[in-house]
Parts: C-alpha cells; sequence; structure tokens
C-alpha cells in the first residue's frame, strides 16, 4: 500500500528562474495538465495556480505571465493570496441572511446573489473600479427590466457598497477600492394633475366594493392612506410607522372653530411634526379608527376583548396589528381603474406620486420653500432641484409687486428702445 501511494505521488516537474517558477503534475494523471507554483520574493508561503493546459511549453509562458502579474501587484501593494469573490459573497449571505432586515437591505442580498455567477473564479486583487462597473452593468442586465436608469445606478452603488465595506472588514480587501460616481438624473418627479387626481377620487367608491373580506378590508385602508399621503406628503415608511399617539389637533389660529391635523413622524431627518393641507385627512383616521374598533370582537385581532383601540398601536395595519408593508399593487390596481397609471409624458406612477403631488399642490399655492422643506422632512435644495419649476408660479403675488414711486425719477424709457 505504501508502494502504490509513493508511485501515486511521484511527480514529474520542471524549474525555472532559480525555483521562482515550479510546473508540476503527477505521472499518472490521465489529463496530465500541469500545475503552477510560484515563490515570489518578499511573499510567504507559494502561490499555486492551475496552467489548464497539458502542453509544457504553454504551460511555462502562463506561469511566466503570473509571476509578473504577481510581481507588479506586490510593487503595487496589493495582496498575492487573494481570495475568490464567489467566498466573500458565500460569507457576507451567510453573515446577513438569517437576520431580519429593512427592505432596502434585502435588495443589497439579492444584489449578492446575483453576482455569483458573475464573479465565477475571479479574486478579490482584480476588484478595482473598472471590475465593479461591470458588476453593476451586470446587475442592471440582469433586474427586472433588464436595464436601469442613472439613478438606480447610484443606489446600486451604495447597497454594493455596503457588501465592499463589509469585504474590508474581514479582511477580504486591504482597502476600500474607488467606487464609481454616476451622475443623478434631473428628471422631474410623476405627480397628479388635478384632473388626475379627481379621476382617483371618482373611482374610489367603486374600488373599495371588492369580491373578499380581506380584499375590501386592504382596498378601504388603501383608499384611506393614499387621501392621507396626498394631503401630508409623508412618505411610505414614516406612514406606516404611525401610531394613534402621534395624532393631534391643533386650532387655526386665524378662524374660531377650524381644527387642522398635525402628525408626528420619524423620518430620515429625525422626529418632525407635519401638518396636513387639508382637515379632510380627519375623517380618514375617523373610518380607520372605526374599522379597527371593530377588530375590538375578532377573536383574531391583536385588540380583542380590549376596551378600545391603544394609543400605541399602528394606524395603518393588518387585523393582527402589524404594519402593512406594501401598498403597491393595490395602489397600481387602482390606478389601472382610473385610467392614469402614466403621467402625461409616459412615467409610471408609483405611490411616491402622491408625495410629490403634494410639494407641488403646496407651492403652488404660495407656500414658503423653508416651511414646506421643514414640514416634508427634506431640504430647500431638494425642493428647488425637483419641483423648481412650480416656485416661481406659486410666488406669482410677490414677483409682481409694484414699487412704490419715490421722489427721484427715473428715467426707463431706453427699456423700450
Amino acid at each position: 500500500m505504501a508502494r502504490l501511494r509513493a508511485e501515486k505521488a511521484e511527480l514529474d516537474n520542471r524549474t525555472f528562474l532559480d525555483g521562482a517558477i515550479y510546473l508540476y503534475r503527477r505521472k499518472n494523471s490521465a489529463q496530465g495538465k500541469w500545475d503552477i507554483r510560484l515563490k515570489v520574493l518578499g511573499h510567504k508561503g507559494y502561490i499555486i495556480r492551475s496552467s489548464s493546459t497539458a502542453n509544457e511549453h504553454e504551460a511555462y509562458h502562463r506561469a511566466y505571465d503570473l509571476y509578473l502579474e504577481c510581481v507588479a501587484k506586490q510593487r503595487a501593494g496589493r495582496r498575492l493570496d487573494s481570495k475568490r469573490i464567489a467566498a466573500g459573497l458565500d460569507e457576507f449571505l451567510a453573515a446577513h441572511e438569517q437576520h431580519n432586515r429593512p427592505e432596502d437591505f434585502k435588495t443589497v442580498l439579492s444584489i449578492a446573489r446575483m453576482l455569483k455567477d458573475f464573479v465565477a473564479k475571479d479574486r478579490f486583487d482584480q476588484l478595482d473600479t473598472a471590475y465593479i462597473m461591470r458588476m453593476l452593468d451586470h446587475v442592471a442586465a440582469n433586474g427586472r427590466k433588464g436595464s436601469a436608469s442613472q439613478n438606480t445606478y447610484r443606489r446600486n452603488v451604495s447597497r454594493l457598497k455596503t457588501i465592499v465595506k463589509w469585504w474590508v472588514a474581514n479582511d477580504y480587501l486591504p482597502t476600500m477600492p474607488q467606487m464609481p460616481v454616476y451622475q443623478a438624473e434631473q428628471n422631474r418627479r410623476p405627480h397628479f394633475s388635478n384632473a388626475d387626481w379627481q379621476k382617483v377620487v371618482a373611482v374610489m367608491p367603486e374600488f373599495a366594493e371588492a369580491e373578499g373580506v380581506a380584499t375590501r378590508r386592504d382596498r378601504f385602508m388603501l383608499i384611506h392612506w393614499v387621501t392621507v399621503l396626498y394631503h401630508t406628503g409623508l412618505r411610505m415608511g414614516e406612514a406606516r410607522g404611525l401610531r394613534w399617539e402621534d395624532i393631534r389637533a391643533i386650532a387655526d389660529p386665524d378662524t374660531l372653530g377650524v381644527i387642522h391635523v398635525a402628525l408626528n413622524v420619524s423620518g430620515k431627518t429625525g422626529r418632525r411634526t407635519t401638518v396636513a393641507s387639508s382637515g379632510e385627512v380627519r375623517r380618514n383616521f375617523a373610518a380607520i379608527l372605526e374599522l379597527r374598533r371593530e377588530d375590538l370582537h375578532n377573536p383574531a385581532s391583536d385588540i380583542y376583548l380590549h376596551n378600545d383601540v391603544p394609543a400605541s398601536s399602528l394606524v395603518f395595519c393588518h387585523p393582527d396589528g402589524t404594519a402593512i408593508g406594501s401598498f403597491k399593487k393595490s395602489f397600481l390596481a387602482l390606478l389601472k381603474m382610473a385610467g392614469v397609471t402614466h403621467s402625461p409624458d409616459g412615467r409610471i406612477r408609483t405611490p411616491y406620486s402622491l408625495r410629490h403631488t403634494y410639494a407641488t399642490e403646496r407651492l403652488n399655492a404660495g407656500v414658503q420653500e423653508y416651511h414646506l422643506a421643514r414640514n416634508m422632512g427634506t431640504s430647500v435644495a431638494m425642493l428647488e432641484k425637483h419641483y423648481g419649476h412650480t416656485s416661481t408660479v406659486g410666488n406669482v403675488r410677490e414677483l409682481t409687486k409694484q414699487r412704490r414711486r419715490s421722489a427721484t425719477v427715473v428715467d426707463l424709457e431706453w427699456l423700450a428702445a
């Protein structure tokens, strides 16, 4: 047995460059392919690769090219014992897949899975800006649409950066590579014109009459959710986390008996108070509260046999009290019924269009950008970037004010010349 093992291990080998390049193969190998072992000065251990060929001349040239590549990497301060990127993706997924993650982090995990086929046998020492750009192209090409907008590329850079940072922290990469930069698109966001919004409102009663108790409840909740977002400009995540204790009444400072609705929400800029543009949202919240009070008698509900709906419970929720994750599908069904799924320039409307409609309507009504930005939890710069076309219209009174005549007369006849 020992003799058979010795014969099996017997090697055919060649040495070049004073031992820096060593080619070897098993004499009894069926394919007879040469393996490469390199010893690079200053690097601990050996670098071992397959030449993928049984031709000694080709194997040597591949080994020599690999040796020169290793020397160049070493001089550039890059690692020679680089691991495979596929292994790094597997480790990243194993470390994060078993935990509950926010929705956007699930997209990060999806990108990691999508890249496993792309990276094949590539190693981390190949990971530079150009390689990352090819990774992003692969993600775009393999998405649902088969392509991606410039803004989607920008978001995917941020998502991929999350993975790369983890690799650096776990010693797959020595330093953070330079991430590519994509310029943001300046397209106006699709919103609802007043005429299109009235079409949506007109079909709401018919839309609510769906077959099935669960569907009717979902559509009932959607209709009130849509109306609240239209009048408040809340982000979807902000509305998802809204609780009854976050809603309060504010008296109008100028008109006796008029009550406004204020909402305390947590958004990107932290905790803030948002005032609704219309008192109509009071009826929306009252209708939802009435529905939730029916859950007091539902054994499957989280508030079964309670005295009343707890102030700490969510507003937009399922009968069991859990948050409604997304209204996207039912929202699109509502727009299809109204015939307004697309804006006049052909872009598809999404729930975020409600926030853009709110901003457009408020600016057209003459609300100052500073106050509107604070109410929406954004910046004046963002308002000007996305809604600059409405700002001057809303401020027409300010822009057409006439200067009072002074004692000094200025000759302006030259303007008409």
